[in-house]
């Protein structure tokens, strides 16, 4: 089954679930399910519209909590509403900080804020967190690459991408110079 069939498929179930009574809980999870149909299709405003029900229903579940808040800052980011965006990714940060992405994507925000030493301290973060997925150390790389001074401002910057540099080299690859 492809992308889209799967999309359909719970677009339907969640239509369904909204059209009867149902808890809190239930209603953000299916609002969930619709904003990352629209992020499929690329129809930001609807998953904006999505994520703002999911966390409108004040769901008790920390996931589904993560997760809106999360897609809400991510969505925002995609329309370059940066400073609207912050407050949910750190939202998503607060309430499941072990998670990378939602520190990738406060690495966006700042990027798209131009506070470089921020975005490149979170995207350090999102990739000791999660060194399997490659996005946040490409993201710190184009930062170090475009502002190399930013290694000579912050000791723990310098430290943690040598370490991370260190760690990768040992597994065979190699990174920034």
């Amino acid at each position: 089954m492809n992308q889209e069939n799967d999309d359909q498929r719970h677009l339907k179930q969640a239509e369904e679930l909204l059209a009867r009574p149902c808890q809190p809980d239930e209603a953000a999870r299916a609002h969930l399910t619709l904003g990352c149909v629209h992020e499929h299709e690329l129809d930001w405003e609807a998953a904006i519209a999505s994520y703002r029900q999911v966390l409108a229903n004040d769901p008790q579940d920390p996931t589904v909590k993560y997760f809106g808040n999360n897609n809400l800052g991510y969505s925002l980011i995609q329309l370059g509403r940066f400073d609207e965006a912050e407050d949910y990714c750190l939202a998503a940060v607060d309430v499941e900080g072990h998670r990378h992405n939602a520190h990738k994507n406060l690495g966006l925000v700042y990027q798209g804020q131009g506070r470089w030493l921020d975005a490149a301290l979170s995207f350090l973060t999102a990739y000791e967190l999660n060194p399997r997925d490659p996005r946040a150390w490409h993201n710190l790389e184009q930062v170090l690459t475009a502002r190399p001074a930013l290694l000579r401002q912050s000791k723990s910057l310098r430290a943690g991408v040598e370490a991370m540099q260190k760690a990768i080299a040992e597994g065979g690859c190699s990174v920034m110079q």
